[in-house]
């Protein structure tokens, strides 16, 4: 049988994030925490990149996920409608 993690449903899942940020880069989402994690493309905070916050917002919406909070590689964490709103044109 399974161990059952203390957190509950402890499912990674990575995925490709084309970026015109560099070639390669990976987004790792966690479902249950509904936290999405990337590197370099939305760093800054409270308000993030435009451009960076329009791909990743494509990104989500191309894959049908539900974020609430965007950890970035630079230890910034922002909640996804600061994402949103910095994509907005």
């Amino acid at each position: 049988m399974p161990r059952r993690h203390p957190w509950g449903d402890a499912q990674v899942v990575a995925y490709r994030l084309p970026t015109a940020h560099a070639e390669g880069m990976l987004a790792v989402y966690v479902p249950s925490a509904r936290i999405l994690f990337q590197s370099d493309v939305v760093n800054a905070t409270p308000t993030p990149p435009a451009g960076g916050s329009a791909e990743l917002v494509k990104f989500v919406k191309a894959r049908g996920i539900a974020v609430d909070r965007v950890a970035g590689g630079h230890g910034v964490v922002l909640p996804w409608a600061n994402v949103e709103r910095a994509a907005a044109p």
